[in-house]
C-alpha cells in the first residue's frame, strides 16, 4: 500500500488525488499514460531468420490488445494501469484463469487497496481489499500483475508523488494563493482611517460596506469607492507581479515536469528558458527515448513474467509497436518505407503491416536488392572477367591491376 497523503511545508496536503488538481501534474500524468495505452500492443512470435511476427492465434493476444476484462478496453486498462504507476508508483491486476490455466480477466486494483508482504521464499504475496465490498483476500505472487518504475526495496515501487510532495505542494499552493487574491478583488487588504468620534456600530457598518463593495469577488475590480464621515482607505503590502507570484509559477512547473521527465513544451508551458526553440526534434526524440521507452520496457517485461508461461519466454512476448510514435506524414513514411526495401532491410509486407493494411501474399515477403551491389571478389584480376571485359585473360593482366590497385590505395606513392 503505497501512503502519500500528508500536509507539506507550505501547509497544502498532497496526495495522489489532490496533486492531479495541479494542472502542470495532470498534463504530464495524462500525456504519459495516454501515449503508453495509445500504443497498439501486440503478441509477438519469433521467426527464424531472427525477426519477429505478430501472433493473433495466441490466446493472450485478445487479453492485451482487446478486451482485458468485461468493462474495459485496452486502451482503458493500460491507461490506468499507467496513472496509477506514474502517481502511486505501481500497478495491481488481479489474474483472473480458467480451469486449464488460461487468463480470461485482468481485474484492475487500486494500489491503496494492496498491502505487499514477503512469504519466508522471499517472494511477494498481497492482502488486496475489494471493492466495494471491502472484504480481504490473499493471492500468491503467480495471481497478482504487479508492475513498478522504481523501487527502494525490491518489492514495492516509488510513489513519483511521494517522494516530491514539496514541489507539489508549492504549486498547489502558489495557485490557491493566487486565486485568493482573485477573490479578493484582485487587490491586496489595506486599512481603513476611521475618525475616533465614531462608535463601534458605525465602524462595524462602515468595515462590512466596504467589504460587500469592493472585495470577494473579480467583478468588484474598478468600483469606485465611495468614504463617507471621514473614512479614508491605504493599501498595504505588494501586488502579486510584484511578489514574483507569475515567476514562482513558472519554475513549480518547471519543476513538475523534470519529476516526470516530460519537455515543459509538452505540458503547455513556453517560455525562453524551456521553449523548444530549433532544437524541437531533438527534444521530442529524447523525451521518447528517455522517459516514455523505459516506461514501455517495464511493462513488457512485467507482462512477459506474469502473463506468459516460462517455456514461452524465447518464444512469444507482448510488444509495443513504438513505431507509432514516430509517425509523421504519409509521404515521408512512404519514403522510409521505399529506402528501406530498397536497400533489403524490410519487406512490402512488413511495411503494409506498420499501415495495418492487408499484406500482399507470397511475392509481398521477398527481399528486394539493387542491381548494383555485387560482391567485391577475392582475386582483384577476377574483376576485368567478371565485368566481362577480360575475356578469360585476367591471369595475363595481374600485374597491370595489382600495379593500379597498389597506387590506388598507397595514394600514388610507390609501395614499400
Amino acid at each position: 500500500m503505497t501512503v502519500i497523503g500528508g500536509p507539506t511545508v507550505s501547509g497544502t496536503k498532497v496526495s495522489g488525488e489532490t496533486a492531479m488538481r495541479m494542472t502542470a501534474v495532470f498534463r504530464c500524468v495524462s500525456l504519459l499514460s495516454w501515449l503508453k495505452a495509445y500504443l497498439p500492443l501486440k503478441v509477438m512470435r519469433a521467426t527464424e531468420d531472427g525477426g519477429a511476427d505478430v501472433d493473433r492465434k495466441h490466446r493472450n493476444y485478445r487479453l492485451l490488445a482487446q478486451r482485458p476484462n468485461d468493462w474495459q478496453t485496452s486502451f482503458q486498462r493500460r491507461q490506468y494501469a499507467g496513472q496509477s504507476l506514474l502517481t502511486r508508483g505501481e500497478s495491481f491486476e488481479v489474474i483472473e484463469r480458467g480451469p486449464d490455466g488460461e487468463i480470461l480477466s485482468l481485474i484492475p486494483q487500486h494500489p491503496d487497496r494492496v498491502r505487499v508482504f514477503v512469504d519466508r521464499d522471499a517472494l511477494p504475496i498481497y492482502n488486496v481489499s475489494a471493492y466495494p465490498s471491502g472484504e480481504t483476500r490473499w493471492f500468491s505472487r503467480y495471481e497478482i500483475h504487479h508492475n513498478w518504475l522504481m523501487s527502494a526495496n525490491g518489492y514495492t515501487g516509488m510513489s513519483p508523488v511521494a517522494m516530491c510532495r514539496e514541489a507539489i505542494g508549492f504549486g498547489l499552493a502558489s495557485e490557491e494563493w493566487g486565486s485568493r487574491i482573485l477573490a479578493g478583488g484582485g487587490m491586496v487588504s489595506g486599512t481603513l482611517e476611521i475618525p475616533s468620534n465614531i462608535n463601534p456600530e458605525q465602524e462595524a457598518a462602515i468595515k462590512a460596506s466596504w467589504k460587500d463593495t469592493h472585495a470577494g469577488s473579480v467583478s468588484n475590480v474598478g468600483k469606485v469607492a465611495i468614504l463617507k464621515q471621514g473614512v479614508k482607505f491605504t493599501p498595504i503590502g505588494l501586488k502579486s507581479t510584484d511578489a514574483q507570484w507569475i515567476e514562482s509559477r513558472h519554475l513549480s512547473i518547471e519543476e513538475v515536469c523534470r519529476i516526470w521527465g516530460v519537455p515543459p513544451a509538452l505540458a503547455g508551458h513556453t517560455s525562453p528558458a524551456s521553449s523548444w526553440g530549433t532544437g524541437e526534434i531533438a527534444r521530442y526524440m529524447g523525451f521518447l527515448a528517455l522517459t516514455v521507452d523505459p516506461m514501455l520496457v517495464a511493462d513488457e517485461q512485467a507482462m512477459q513474467r506474469d502473463l506468459f508461461l516460462p517455456e514461452e519466454f524465447d518464444i512469444v512476448f507482448p510488444q509495443y509497436n513504438r513505431a507509432a510514435l514516430l509517425r509523421t506524414d504519409l509521404l515521408s513514411r512512404y519514403r522510409a518505407y521505399a529506402i528501406a526495401m530498397q536497400w533489403g532491410l524490410t519487406t512490402a509486407n512488413r511495411c503494409l503491416a506498420k499501415e495495418d493494411e492487408k499484406g500482399l501474399g507470397p511475392d509481398g515477403d521477398i527481399v528486394l536488392n539493387p542491381l548494383n551491389m555485387v560482391r567485391l571478389p577475392i582475386d582483384p584480376t577476377a574483376i576485368l572477367d567478371a565485368g566481362g571485359n577480360g575475356d578469360g585473360q585476367g591471369a595475363a593482366l595481374e600485374p597491370a591491376v595489382r600495379a593500379f590497385l597498389e597506387r590506388t590505395l598507397s595514394g600514388g606513392r610507390p609501395a614499400a
